[in-house]
């Protein structure tokens, strides 16, 4: 019989540190998304963005010398961006005989703080999604108010913020977002409109992740139908349909337009607890162009004074706009 080797086992219990980063990627996709770059370095971070010069059509005179006028610094563009980390903490707690006594069902005898543990590792990862993809702006600890790490919606736009403002030239351009435009009203040109915008500034076709609130996610699914309407005319729709499997499809996961390609991820935690804002709002990211400082699980468990287990979990997160030109947000009206 062959021997069962450690070192060759499956499905091996991780270690809950890593937990947060292991979550199931589609419920949390903008987390899951976004490149790691370990734990944050200090309370406040600074990254450099860059951009070329502008090119030179003018030609050179044969033998002419160069001019003081002609020597261009390379860094010109040079800009630092900055942005301030996020303490994120949950404290699961189980009483005495909830313990050493409880049977709930669905959780067993006995495992109840390990299960609240492990709940609350999820929660974790969701408070980070919701932070980073949230209309927040950044705040420096003041002892009254917490550190708080910039959101998308505050990254993502053309006025300056109002903490640690982005220079003026790397503020993402009013075209590259699709404002005041309602649900109804929005369409494939405004969506093209945006990708080249972007285009425009990084001079490539981009691949975007277009992470989507419901209201924007169902207009873009309305892109695969074709509906005309003229005075005595009914309204003519086209679909997908499988038939081998009888199944009507009326839905866009993938849209390539003259200017790149988006990839469409629904995302109920953008704008999260803003009311419609929630529904409406979309990011067109470049994952590549973005960054997450997130420490492991810093777990501090509490003294047990008879009353029952309580142990505080902690992360510390930051999130990197590496460059707000290569991104475009959509934020539908009413």
């Amino acid at each position: 019989m062959a021997q069962l080797l450690e070192r060759l086992a499956k499905g091996k219990h991780e270690d809950l540190s890593d937990f947060i980063a292991n979550v199931d990627a589609a419920t949390y996709p903008v987390t899951s998304l976004i490149p790691k770059d370990g734990e944050p370095d200090n309370t406040y971070m600074e990254w450099p963005a860059d951009n070329f010069p502008e090119p030179d059509t003018k030609g050179v005179v044969d033998g002419k010398d160069i001019t003081d006028a002609e020597k261009k610094n390379a860094y010109e563009n040079y800009r630092p961006l900055a942005g301030r980390i996020q303490l994120f903490r949950r404290v699961p707690s189980v009483s005495f005989l909830g313990v050493h006594l409880m049977n709930k069902a669905g959780v067993g005898k006995k495992k109840a703080m390990a299960k609240s543990i492990v709940k609350m590792l999820e929660v974790l990862k969701r408070d980070f999604e919701c932070a980073i993809c949230s209309n927040n702006d950044s705040k420096q600890d003041n002892g009254t108010d917490a550190y708080v790490t910039r959101g998308l919606g505050k990254w993502i736009q053309n006025e300056a913020q109002g903490d640690l403002p982005v220079d003026p030239i790397y503020r993402t351009p009013v075209e590259s977002i699709i404002s005041g435009v309602a649900a109804e009203d929005f369409t494939e040109d405004h969506l093209n409109d945006a990708m080249q915008s972007v285009w425009m500034q990084t001079k490539r076709n981009n691949t975007f992740q277009l992470v989507c609130g419901p209201a924007v996610r169902r207009r873009i699914s309305g892109f695969a139908r074709l509906a005309t309407a003229e005075a005595g005319t009914a309204v003519v729709r086209t679909m997908n349909q499988d038939a081998t499997t009888r199944k009507l499809m009326n839905t866009v996961d993938i849209y390539t337009g003259d200017f790149g390609t988006c990839e469409v991820v629904p995302s109920p935690w953008l704008a999260y607890g803003e009311g419609d804002a929630n529904l409406n709002t979309a990011f067109m990211l470049r994952p590549d162009m973005l960054r997450a400082h997130m420490s492991p699980v810093i777990r501090l468990p509490q003294e047990n004074n008879g009353g029952g287990e309580s142990e505080i979990l902690n992360i510390i997160g930051l999130l990197k706009v590496l460059n707000p030109l290569a991104h475009g947000k959509i934020v539908l009206g009413a």
